[in-house]
């Protein structure tokens, strides 16, 4: 989720990691659920090599972790 925050000219929200956009943690859990079981179908299909998609969902959980931290 990009941050679409009029406060934030630099974006410095969204580089890291705050959540100034008021959606709530449970919208955004639900999100990344959705999107880790995605890649992980990906992988699984051979549309996207199983290493790559590990390494997306490590990212998303690193940002997803620093924003609710």
């Amino acid at each position: 989720m990009k941050c679409d925050c009029a406060n934030c000219p630099t974006h410095a929200c969204y580089t890291k990691g705050v959540n100034c956009t008021g959606v709530s943690l449970e919208a955004v859990k639900e999100a990344y659920n959705e999107e880790e079981l995605k890649l992980m179908q990906a992988a699984a299909k051979h549309t996207i090599h199983k290493n790559a998609a590990s390494r997306k969902v490590s990212r998303l959980t690193k940002r997803f972790n620093k924003a609710n931290a």
